[in-house]
């Protein structure tokens, strides 16, 4: 038991120290697009995330939220053609799953299943999102 007591303190200090910490009331950071909950960051968006630590000026903040702006304006058609790609590939998925028999679908599903098994046992849970 107290042969662990170390490994155990050293595991909690690591563990404060890459905790996040709470931000000041005052500074939210930037806020999520209304479209999208889960948008992608940019490099303005973290320099604004980081205004109380970096103390930008008021101007320097102005000027980043332009630049986020500008940006935004021209990722939302790259943005709207990612997710007519991923409705493609869903929907081709399900027509080519549609071409397999009863069993073969589910032979796909204990392929699928094996290769989760394969990957987790690696200590890989990142190789697929799903």
């Amino acid at each position: 038991m107290y042969r662990k007591l170390p490994l155990l303190a050293a595991a909690l200090a690591a563990a404060l120290l890459v905790a996040p910490r709470a931000a000041p009331a005052q500074d939210t950071g930037p806020k999520p697009a209304a479209d999208s909950v889960r948008r992608m960051r940019g490099p303005a968006d973290f320099l604004l995330s980081q205004r109380n630590d970096l103390q930008l000026t008021d101007d320097q903040v102005k000027r980043l939220e332009e630049v986020r702006s500008k940006y935004e304006q021209k990722d939302k058609p790259l943005l709207d053609a990612m997710k007519q790609l991923r409705a493609n590939r869903q929907a081709a998925r399900q027509e080519a799953l549609g071409v397999l028999t009863p069993e073969q679908r589910q032979k796909l599903a204990s392929l699928r299943a094996e290769r989760r098994a394969h990957w987790r046992a690696r200590g890989d849970s990142t190789w697929h999102r799903r």
